[in-house]
């Protein structure tokens, strides 16, 4: 009886892969500055806008700073001398387009009913992780002794409006001008709670992402006139590190010759050189 037996490269048996020359081992840097604001008191006459380009950092391009209130971007800086400009003056957050009610913060008290993460007042640092992970923030804060007192952090990747997530355990503790100390927000940060954010690990969720938003928000406020103070952050860094991707022998620095071989009972069926077939069989057919 006459049967045929077809082989494909389904049914292979042996398969062999090995490389000739060195390996390529790719670089990863860590700890890689990708936006950074620092503003000094000498540019306090120029700096009164909406936003603040970052000043170093891979992605400085687009990465910026904001304030915002009642989720509309409001007027962040302060024109005058001895003043450092990255500032959130109360004038700028009672007008009717922020709703007219000064700070707002989340928290418990019955004035913050209704204020979420999306409405409080906050800082907004806009950047770019494209390539990196394990995204650390870091920044300093100060306000006047009648300014607002804790903050929190909250991310969206959906845009400048949000919708924000908080992150957990980001409170700061109370960042208002201690006594003895100048009582404005903006200048000499060096006092204990100035060190607000210190490399804070934020979400792995934030990693390899084309924009980022991250607000630093109001919360738990005690103040009982919520018009009245101004608030400061200055010194923000985020930094990461690359993310590892892995490079094939041979591909790029032509070091290495990759080589796959297919065989089934010593015959070989198929040869690839650096991925390109350059000898091959597609069907045996034997008579039994």
């Amino acid at each position: 009886m006459k049967r045929t037996l077809a082989i494909v490269l389904a049914l292979v048996l042996g398969l062999t892969m090995f490389g000739i020359g060195a390996a390529a081992t790719p670089a990863i840097e860590a700890d890689v500055v990708l936006m950074a604001l620092t503003r000094t008191e000498s540019d306090a006459a120029f700096d009164q806008s909406r936003t603040f380009n970052a000043t170093g950092g891979v992605f400085q391009d687009s990465s910026n700073l904001s304030a915002w209130n009642n989720n509309w971007r409001i007027m962040i800086g302060y024109e005058g001398t001895e003043r450092a400009p990255i500032v959130i003056n109360n004038s700028a957050v009672i007008g009717n387009a922020t709703g007219g009610h000064g700070f707002r913060s989340v928290g418990p008290a019955a004035v913050d009913a209704g204020i979420t993460v999306d409405t409080a007042t906050a800082f907004q640092i806009r950047f770019e992780t494209t390539g990196y992970e394990n995204i650390r923030f870091s920044a300093r804060q100060r306000s006047t002794g009648s300014g607002p007192q804790q903050f929190a952090l909250a991310y969206s990747l959906n845009g400048p409006t949000g919708p924000f997530t908080p992150i957990a355990n980001s409170t700061t503790g109370n960042v208002q001008s201690p006594s003895g100390f100048r009582d404005n927000a903006y200048t000499d940060f060096d006092f204990a709670a100035a060190n607000t954010f210190t490399n804070f690990v934020l979400p792995a969720t934030v990693a390899d992402q084309a924009a980022v938003y991250l607000r630093v928000y109001m919360v738990n406020s005690t103040l009982e006139d919520r018009a009245n103070g101004n608030t400061s952050i200055n010194d923000i860094v985020v930094i990461g590190d690359e993310i590892y991707q892995e490079v094939l022998p041979g591909n790029d620095d032509g070091n290495c010759i990759w080589l796959t071989v297919l065989t089934i009972g010593g015959i070989i069926l198929l040869v690839i050189v650096n991925g390109l077939a350059i000898f091959h069989f597609v069907r045996i057919v034997a008579n039994v």
